[in-house]
């Protein structure tokens, strides 16, 4: 259930913060920093002033004390990039894992005993196996600040998007004697030699003309919030580096879907079990989402020389991804003649899978980011990087497609009538994986 999947994550968030806060108590050996200076002269201590400017990242004292190298809990300095408070907008070009889809459309031979249908001489695949992705454009947003002078304790969140990608494959046949015959493959679930490769036609040379087009979308966001703990600083004028703990929140939503459309026109019924006459629109819609709800820890360190800078960052997280299911399926018929008429279901879902269905699963989330950028000046700063993230026991629609059909559940078919016999399709959930993967070029303001 959801709520079984909301107390997971709020309780394993608390646990990823209260491991930070622990630490954060915990008292830094002073091996891990080198020493302080206390007895620096005035003189260089107005040296380091002057040059805070030109080397942002050196540490900078908030007392009278000089610090070369920061780390200790007593130290008065603050290590690393300035500003207490900072923002970022980033602009993202990603790419995503594609979708395992089972044959979808084919092209037949008229000649074939059941044209369109699999194992048939003059079958071919137009469309199945998978369905690949492009890239998507999108957007992140980040914003934080420290706790405290020194830039030991912070908080941090962020929200990214990818803006939905849509993808249409569209196969047509014009009915003419030499034309295309088009199909959509099926197991007929009726036959005695069950199951037994089945085709609904949609275009046949002397019989119907017809179109079909598949279209699939995908859609990703997400919002993280962590608190900051730094580890170690070490810095002096012109080079350095930080390490952080981050722990806290991850909420990550997948939309999917994949919908299938035809146009049939039948003029002149010539094959067993095919509609009499009249025009026919048929439609499936299969669409899934995913809710990843969980605690998340990591790490995050920083480089930096002069005014260039490197950060790295690595994160696991780990929760529940509510699984959603949506199944749909109409046919509406337009006798010759005649007036129109809906009927429930499409091809491949019938009245016996559609619906909407969930389930909860233990999912893994971690990801990692790696950025290099340069300050413009104190409070601007530019950046380019590339972002890799990986999501356990998602559900995607095109697992969800069963090709298992009760042949008389089919409105467009002179086969159709009560449910008789096995009641195929039924719903199915499978898990797989997912990626997300791209480029990323921002800007950071800092105060």
């Amino acid at each position: 259930m959801k709520f079984t999947t909301w107390t997971l994550a709020v309780l394993s968030s608390l646990l990823a913060l209260g491991v930070c806060a622990q630490i954060g108590r915990a008292q830094v050996p002073a091996a891990q920093f080198g020493p302080t200076v206390e007895d620096a002269s005035e003189d260089a201590e107005q040296g380091e002033q002057e040059e805070a400017e030109a080397h942002p990242f050196s540490s900078t004292p908030t007392s009278s004390n000089h610090c070369n190298t920061c780390g200790r809990r007593r130290c008065k300095c603050v290590c690393g990039p300035p500003g207490r408070v900072w923002v970022s907008a980033e602009y993202l070009y990603w790419w995503t894992k594609g979708q395992r889809i089972p044959t979808l459309v084919t092209s037949g031979s008229p000649t074939d005993t059941t044209p369109g249908a699999l194992g048939q001489s003059g079958t071919q695949t137009l469309l199945g196996n998978s369905l690949n992705s492009s890239g998507q454009s999108g957007g992140r947003f980040t914003a934080g600040f420290w706790l405290n002078q020194q830039q030991t304790r912070g908080f941090e969140a962020n929200y990214f998007f990818l803006g939905p990608q849509t993808n249409s494959f569209l196969a047509s046949g014009s009915g003419a004697p030499g034309s295309a015959v088009i199909a959509r493959p099926f197991f007929d679930v009726t036959n005695p030699n069950s199951p037994f490769q089945n085709s609904q036609i949609i275009s046949f040379p002397g019989a119907s003309s017809g179109t079909v087009v598949v279209s699939s979308s995908t859609g990703l966001q997400g919002v993280g919030a962590n608190g900051l703990y730094n580890l170690c600083c070490c810095s002096n004028r012109c080079s350095g580096r930080r390490l952080d703990l981050l722990g806290g929140f991850n909420w990550t939503q997948l939309n999917q879907g994949i919908f299938i459309n035809e146009n049939i026109a039948v003029t002149a019924p010539a094959i067993a079990g095919f509609p009499t006459s009249g025009m026919f629109n048929v439609a499936d819609g299969f669409s899934t989402q995913n809710n990843f709800y969980g605690a998340q820890m990591g790490l995050r360190g920083w480089w930096w020389r002069n005014r260039s800078f490197v950060n790295a960052q690595g994160l696991l997280a780990f929760g529940g991804t509510h699984q959603q299911m949506n199944i749909s399926g109409s046919t509406l018929i337009t006798p010759a003649g005649g007036a129109p008429i809906v009927a429930p279901g499409g091809l491949l879902a019938q009245r016996t899978n559609i619906g909407s269905f969930s389930r909860d699963q233990f999912s893994f989330l971690p990801q990692v980011g790696l950025n290099a950028g340069y300050r413009v000046t104190n409070r601007i700063w530019l950046f380019g990087g590339f972002t890799f993230m990986y999501w356990t026991n998602v559900v995607q629609p095109g697992h969800a497609i069963n090709q298992s059909l009760n042949a008389r559940q089919i409105p467009a078919s002179g086969l159709a009538g009560p449910l008789t016999g096995p009641a195929q399709p039924n719903p199915i959930f499978r898990n797989t994986d997912f990626w997300a993967q791209g480029l990323n070029v921002g800007a950071m303001m800092r105060y």
